[in-house]
């Protein structure tokens, strides 16, 4: 019987943008919305110093909340406002009927909503000129927004402001006469970085085709400040070939991401190098990708978080990226359980949502954490393309450390990416540490290379998977000895404080690209029974060693496993997990409608791969291995081998 780690998550957390946090919590009542802290009744406290006393809400999608609240996103992830029509309707001191909601004083215009600014604490309407803005302020497309500096001309109409279309009038413009199709024909100042645009926030710097001569090819290309286009993606973003002034914030796209310039790599998302990129006809300094191949390590970000926090972070994935691993892993601090929170490709798909998990919804990326929860590790694609299609470019994720959220210790967390680049993998091979615990019989580290029954059960696992793509390394397996007589026999299983967790942790000569295999004498599964094998986290991490989730063990004892063949049979399946597999038949009967776990499986009891089926016995990934007629259960799907080899430790052939 196999057995796999399981962990139920009964908080979800996301954090605002700037400080603070929410925790979000489904089905709350309606009439505590807006409330101080402390009167929630069910709701969930928003700890941020923008609302003085705190403010009751939850999350929320457009036209998901209540009645009597709205779903508001001018704060950064959506959350349900206390509806209102009028003053009256907002009792709390402090806080006062803005656009329909409660909310308290302004800090800045993107808390008032598009069509409102912040002046003095308070959101007002919009502009129609410029004697609606306040001192040093012009009125901009409805919007006050700071005056540019005197440059000696007209903005009016220097700036195509009104000119019908017509464009700017180069004589009199001390930067670049944009085009008229799609910039309005303004004047705008050149640039390296969008940090020297007069309006930062407003504008971006990204490269400008101009047609000198009229017959529609590109003839130069310019570096200037643009408008930005609202409703485009951000850097790095899908976007598609002749729509980039509709597609991206930038207006500009090479090779179907959003482009910016760039004066150093500081100015681009982690993932990306300020480098020259060819476009048309020049060579610019923008955002782009330095060349590689094969796996390519990416730090992302490293934070602290209190508990119940949670941050958001962003990756960019190169045009030939084929598959990426997000690994967060707990680098110090109080020791708390880490999750993902949502995980959101470059076209905006959502890919993963724990509160989605939490209330049975599948999402499009699986992902287990381990009982310990000391690193977090979900790769993308995890499935086949008639579920999704992976598409490089922006990737918005977030991490939460889950906890009491009135503990405000800090837990440091390190977030990288692990990003295998080349063409499409057909093929590869995993390096192996192999870790043998105390009592087994004539077998050690020193006399490992030399024993036929574990090296014939390396090889036999290495067939089985190699069927689809993924072999094993078994001639340069590493060996190391376990030491502890308490790790002869696996007693408990779950959670951190247990002999299996307490095992994994003897990894630390490991490596960051290997797997991390241990054999033990037996492990016990409770209630009299035997279990022979388990596996961490799933998918299991790219490392880094000496964490309890990252390995797998399989017993060893010939009265527990038998021969060489069954084991490595065992040893392939737990593998299979480890790359990524679930089971194609669950031990228990499909959840059924108004049915939860423990007593059922969840999402149909089986994968999500349409060329593996629920009940098929001989497949490797069935819940249990069988020798049955002496027909052992090892076939693999091409859809499992698809998932095999997006792995990082795959090691695929670049």
């Amino acid at each position: 019987m196999l057995r796999h780690r399981r962990r139920v998550a009964l908080v979800f957390t996301l954090a605002l943008a700037g400080c603070g946090e929410t925790v979000i919590t489904p089905g709350a009542p309606p009439n505590a919305f807006g409330n101080a802290c402390g009167e929630c009744d069910g709701l969930n406290c928003i700890e941020d110093d923008r609302f003085p006393g705190g403010y009751c809400s939850r999350g929320c999608d457009a036209g998901t909340c209540p009645e009597g609240a709205t779903c508001v996103e001018d704060y950064g992830p959506p959350l349900c406002f206390r509806a209102c029509d009028g003053p009256m309707e907002c009792p709390r001191a402090g806080y006062e009927c803005v656009r329909g909601t409660c909310r308290p004083p302004c800090t800045a215009d993107g808390e008032c909503g598009a069509g409102a600014r912040c002046a003095a604490g308070t959101c007002v309407d919009a502009c129609t000129g410029d004697g609606d803005c306040a001192p040093g302020e012009r009125c901009d497309a409805g919007r006050c927004v700071p005056a540019m500096p005197d440059l000696g001309m007209d903005l009016a109409t220097d700036l195509g402001d009104d000119l019908g279309g017509g464009g700017c009038d180069p004589a009199r413009c001390p930067g670049l006469c944009l085009p008229v199709e799609g910039y309005e024909g303004r004047c705008a100042t050149r640039c390296t970085a969008s940090s020297e645009c007069p309006f930062p926030g407003l504008e971006r710097c990204a490269p400008v085709d101009f047609d000198d001569d009229g017959d529609g090819a590109t003839d130069r290309v310019e570096l200037a400040c643009v408008r930005v286009n609202e409703s485009g993606a951000p850097l790095a973003g899908r976007c598609r070939a002749g729509f980039e002034l509709e597609d991206c914030a930038s207006r500009a796209c090479i090779s179907r991401q959003c482009v910016e310039a760039c004066a150093r790599d500081a100015d681009c998302l982690p993932g990306q190098v300020c480098t020259d990129v060819a476009d048309g006809p020049a060579t610019l300094r923008l955002c782009g990708y330095a060349p590689a191949r094969g796996v390519v390590d990416v730090e992302v970000a490293s934070f602290d978080v209190g508990g119940g926090a949670g941050r958001g972070s962003v990756v960019a994935l190169p045009p030939d990226a084929r598959s990426v691993m997000l690994l967060a892993t707990r680098s110090g601090g109080v020791p708390r359980p880490l999750a993902f929170v949502s995980v959101e490709d470059s076209r905006g798909t959502e890919l993963f949502s724990l509160e989605d998990l939490s209330m049975g919804v599948d999402p499009l990326l699986r992902w287990i954490p381990g009982d310990t929860e000391e690193v977090a590790a979900l790769v993308t694609p995890n499935t086949t393309s008639d579920r999704y299609s992976f598409v490089p470019g922006r990737l918005d994720f977030g991490i939460v450390g889950i906890g009491p959220r009135d503990d405000m210790r800090p837990t440091n967390i390190a977030v990288r990416a692990r990003i295998v680049r080349g063409r499409a993998p057909t093929a590869g091979t995993g390096s192996l540490d192999v870790y043998l615990g105390p009592g087994l019989t004539g077998l050690d580290a020193a006399r490992a290379a030399g024993n036929r029954r574990l090296q014939d059960t390396l090889q036999r696992a290495s067939t089985i998977l190699g069927a689809r793509g993924l072999g094993l390394d078994v001639a340069g397996a590493r060996y190391f000895d376990v030491a502890g007589a308490r790790f002869e026999t696996i007693d408990s299983t779950d959670g951190t404080d247990s002999e299996l967790s307490a095992l994994f942790r003897t990894t630390r000569d490991g490596s960051d690209d290997r797997l991390a295999v241990f054999f033990v004498r037996s492990i016990s599964g409770g209630s009299g029974f035997s279990t022979l094998g388990v596996a961490g986290a799933l998918p299991g991490p790219a490392g880094p060693p000496g964490t309890g989730e990252g390995a797998r063990v399989v017993a060893f004892d010939e009265m527990v496993v038998g021969d060489a063949t069954f084991a490595g049979q065992v040893l392939a399946h737990e593998l299979g997990h480890y790359f990524g597999l679930f089971h194609v038949t669950e031990r228990l009967a499909a959840c059924a409608p108004g049915e939860s776990p423990p007593g059922c499986a969840p999402f149909g009891g089986g994968d999500v791969l349409a060329d593996t089926r629920t009940g098929d016995e001989r497949n490797l990934m069935h819940w249990t291995p069988t020798m049955a007629g002496g027909s052992p259960n090892v076939r693999l799907s091409e859809g499992q081998g698809f998932v095999l080899l997006r792995h990082p430790l795959a090691q695929t052939t670049p």
